[in-house]
């Protein structure tokens, strides 16, 4: 895929493809595609699902003024699905201008560690 600016509309166009898929919609993993456009799979065990649950209830005692959102996708390069995200009010505006997945990250952005990337997968995030 092009990294140019229609990087990101060929990202959230292959992104929809995806969504729309029905062979793709009850897969029980983690969706993201990366910068070219290919899918990657992440399987997820209930730890995960504690640790993302555990981030989103001390977000929400945490902040104010905003929304916490689980497995929200952002395009960059690719499609990254954050584990649990935190955006303000006015931020929340602008990623719902600003088509679907959003070219708009929220303000706070978690991952949850998990598998076989580590550090490396991280950084790239």
């Amino acid at each position: 895929m092009p990294t140019t600016a229609t990087a990101k509309e060929e990202h959230q166009k292959r992104w929809q493809e995806i969504v729309a898929d029905p062979l793709l919609s009850d897969l029980p993993y983690k969706t993201e595609t990366n910068h070219r456009g290919q899918i990657v799979l992440s399987p997820c065990r209930f730890s995960h699902s504690q640790l993302q649950r555990a981030i989103q209830k001390k977000l929400n005692a945490i902040t104010a003024g905003g929304e916490v959102f689980p497995k929200c996708p952002i395009t960059g390069k690719g499609v990254r699905q954050a584990d649990v995200t935190w955006a303000s009010e006015s931020r929340v505006g602008e990623m719902e201008g600003a088509s679907d997945p959003s070219t708009v990250a929220p303000e706070i952005c978690t991952e949850v560690m998990c598998g076989p990337g580590g550090w490396d997968e991280m950084e790239e995030k």
